[in-house]
């Protein structure tokens, strides 16, 4: 896990459009369960199962409403599609296994975590340090995100967030992932490709705090994130602790340079199919008014920006892939894309059509990309504005690309939330 090298500033490459000025830690990443909260998960979910599956109780029998849930909990542990949420592929997968109806179900389950879930309470403990690493690393102005495993409803995450004393009432967090809006879980690297393309951090940019080695830390690892591990037996393959512990640890990355670690296929994969599954967020739900609607007088409409994604996918990253699969040490043009907003008039297209393009060229670069041997990732090339290079970092590069405009997007959201 320590495959990675400090550089005192950004890869010129890597500058435009970011927050934060050169070598600067912008985001936490901290998981939840057995972090911040005692909580003994092989005890809670067998307990939380059951309860669920006796709130159906009227309905069917509780050992085949757990049948399903099981099911369905497994089906979102394996999602790889970049368009669909976890809700969604728990839905498809529960409710018609039940005969059910989700609408007619509803008004059940928002009972059941209203009223039932609370009594778990009694299998958790707060941990007292909690409550200071989190003000301590927003007192160093770290956007902070409660990397918690999606894989169960908000209101489920915010009683947890209560019962470690951070309740959502009193401390703002910069996003929460649960499974009404993410697409994928751990330990799958686009689980934190999702997050950072959410947040619009490079991997270098951010820090994962968590106790579970394979689902917390070496899926961040992959996409290039360093981490710290709540606990102890890693024998010295990563910082390790407790909660004070890597309060320390995350003020001394805070004030050092950033940590850049050599982009890893599984890595490059994670962060493009998380970062499209980022672009489904951000525009899944925009009014159709909403896809022309600038953040500022100087960026670009969403509908600009996916257009734009959605060509350079099509004239830039996908003949590279060619190229350097085809050529030895070929030479990658890199054409000049910023006159192709007014140029191809992108704001007379329709949004949703160019996304579905966009997501039909991203489907062939990941397949393409996941065909690769690890020589081909490491085949060189010239690129234009790069130099000398390999596959792997000119992807990389394309991903980081991508960050500039989803913090675009992040931005018109904002904008058109203000507006409402």
């Amino acid at each position: 896990m320590t495959n990675s090298k400090e550089a005192a500033g950004d890869p010129p490459a890597h500058n435009d459009g970011f927050e934060g000025g050169r070598g600067v830690i912008r985001g936490l990443l901290v998981d939840l369960d057995d972090t911040l909260l005692d909580n003994d998960i092989t005890q809670f979910l067998p307990a939380y199962f059951q309860l669920l599956g006796e709130s159906f109780r009227d309905r069917a029998e509780p050992a085949v409403v757990l049948q399903h849930l099981l099911r369905a909990t497994k089906r979102m542990m394996e999602n790889t599609d970049p368009l669909r949420t976890l809700k969604e592929a728990f839905d498809s997968t529960f409710y018609p296994a039940l005969g059910w109806e989700y609408e007619s179900a509803r008004p059940q389950v928002e009972a059941f975590y209203r009223e039932i879930f609370p009594s778990l309470r009694r299998l958790t403990a707060p941990r007292p340090a909690a409550v200071d690493f989190v003000e301590s690393a927003r007192r160093r102005g770290l956007g902070i995100v409660i990397a918690t495993n999606p894989l169960m409803p908000e209101p489920a995450v915010q009683h947890r967030l209560d019962w470690a004393g951070l309740p959502r009432s009193s401390y703002s967090f910069d996003l929460v992932t649960t499974y009404e809006s993410f697409h994928f879980a751990k330990p799958d690297p686009a689980y934190f490709g999702e997050i950072l393309g959410r947040m619009g951090w490079r991997p270098c940019e951010a820090v994962m705090v968590g106790n579970d080695p394979s689902d917390d830390l070496e899926p961040a690892v992959k996409v290039g994130m360093t981490v710290f591990h709540v606990g102890s037996g890693m024998n010295g393959d990563v910082p390790e602790g407790d909660l004070p512990a890597a309060s320390d640890w995350v003020g001394r990355r805070a004030s050092s340079r950033l940590i850049i670690a050599p982009p890893t296929p599984e890595g490059v994969i994670g962060r493009l199919r998380g970062q499209l599954a980022a672009l489904d967020h951000f525009t899944r739900h925009l009014e159709p008014s909403s896809w022309n609607r600038r953040a500022n007088p100087s960026s670009r409409s969403p509908v600009e920006i996916t257009c734009h994604l959605r060509d350079v996918e099509a004239e830039v990253t996908l003949p590279h892939v060619e190229l350097i699969r085809r050529e030895a040490n070929p030479f990658l043009p890199s054409p000049d894309t910023a006159e192709w907003v007014r140029e191809r008039n992108y704001g007379a297209e329709s949004g949703p059509l160019a996304f579905a393009k966009l997501a039909e060229l991203r489907g062939l670069l990941l397949s393409q990309l996941a065909s690769l041997t690890l020589e081909e990732w490491a085949r060189p090339a010239r690129h234009a504005l790069l130099g000398p290079t390999t596959l792997a970092e000119v992807f990389s590069t394309s991903a980081e690309h991508e960050l500039v405009h989803l913090a675009g997007l992040r931005a018109a959201q904002a904008a058109t939330e203000i507006d409402r």
